[in-house]
């Protein structure tokens, strides 16, 4: 059931424009001349189908006629949420994908091309033709290598009460074509239900509260999540650029081990060639101070030579003093017994005595 159309103006282009059911509906009960101004058209979809208003509980848009593609006549009766919820994600220009799997946790941003979005689009793959809920080309990604990995385009299906069939799973994936499911537990589904709703204001409500929620996080599983060709290259390339980087660095490890090594083994170089050098200088400074203490030792052996010299020559003095102390004496001695024997010493000591 869906519950936005293209109200294209049949003369004048300008106010052609994106309607939703219920201000059709209102269009239709309280102005017709201006209803009938208008033709209403499938939006945002592959391939456009004329509609019109009807209502149950809800008010909603029905295809004019029954399609010949077998997917329409489905598409007919497909529920009031699974159509909002398509519509409200097919409007988004930035998707925040969050996978709780197995443990692993991951959250992708992607920033897509409003213009080329589109709903309900066909796919026909080994002559099998598939509709998928809404087809989105990126624009960017966070991280940046789901840009590339998944070639620019991803698929979103919305899974209010079926799952996306394996067989489409496994077309798409091996087609390169990511395919994120949007899953809701009990809660979510009952709190968002459309379908028995019959107060047109409290769906708009709940349209709101479902666009807030889904600008914060669009919950679900990547069922396709393929790698491009070119991808898978650059994967390759960029393990071969961390492969030669580990290599670098394992090399620039070894140089700088070997490096330090060098500074080790030079400063030991320079260590013990200042030690050699300083032996060289203690044995020169020993083979000048043995120089010195040779001719300390010669000179010593001149002054021994000198002293027994200086000794000889002092005894041969005492003996010649001595002898002249003996002659000296004797002399002396002459020198009395010649006073006493001159008269006139006799003479004096007479008068000396009277």
């Amino acid at each position: 059931m869906k519950t936005i159309a293209f109200a294209q103006h049949k003369k004048d282009a300008s106010k052609s424009r994106r309607m939703s059911a219920y201000s059709v509906y209102l269009m239709r009960e309280h102005n017709p001349q201006e209803y009938s101004e208008y033709d209403f058209f499938t939006h945002k979809t592959e391939h456009p189908q004329k509609v019109h208003i009807a209502k149950r509980n809800l008010v909603f848009f029905r295809y004019n006629r029954k399609p010949l593609n077998e997917y329409y006549k489905n598409k007919d009766s497909e529920s009031f949420t699974h159509e909002m919820i398509k519509t409200v994600l097919g409007s988004f220009e930035t998707l925040i994908l969050s996978e709780r799997k197995d443990e692993r946790n991951r959250t992708i941003i992607i920033n897509v091309n409003p213009s080329q979005t589109v709903l309900e689009k066909t796919f026909t793959i080994d002559d099998n033709e598939f509709i998928v809920d809404i087809y989105f080309e990126i624009d960017s990604t966070s991280p940046p290598e789901y840009l590339y990995k998944w070639g620019g385009k991803l698929i979103v299906e919305v899974c209010v009460t079926h799952k996306v069939p394996p067989i489409k799973k496994v077309a798409f994936e091996n087609n390169n074509l990511a395919i994120f499911e949007v899953k809701f537990n009990d809660s979510v589904r009952k709190k968002f239900d459309l379908d028995s709703e019959t107060d047109e204001n409290r769906a708009q409500e709940k349209q709101k509260m479902m666009v807030g929620m889904f600008r914060k996080s669009i919950f679900g599983n990547l069922i396709s999540d393929p790698s491009t060709e070119e991808y898978l290259e650059m994967v390759d390339l960029k393990k071969a650029i961390e492969k030669f980087r580990q290599a670098s660095e394992l090399q620039e490890t070894i140089f700088l081990t070997e490096k330090e090594k060098l500074v080790k083994f030079k400063q030991k170089y320079e260590s013990e060639l200042k030690a050699y050098e300083r032996v060289n200088e203690l044995e020169q400074h020993l083979f000048e101070t043995n120089q010195k203490l040779s001719a300390l030792e010669a000179q010593k052996e001149e002054s021994k030579k000198l002293i027994l010299s200086l000794k000889n020559n002092i005894e041969n003095l005492e003996e010649i003093i001595a002898d002249k102390n003996k002659t000296i004496q004797s002399m002396e001695k002459e020198r009395i017994i010649l006073e006493r024997q001159n008269p006139l010493n006799k003479i004096k000591n007479i008068f000396k005595r009277k």
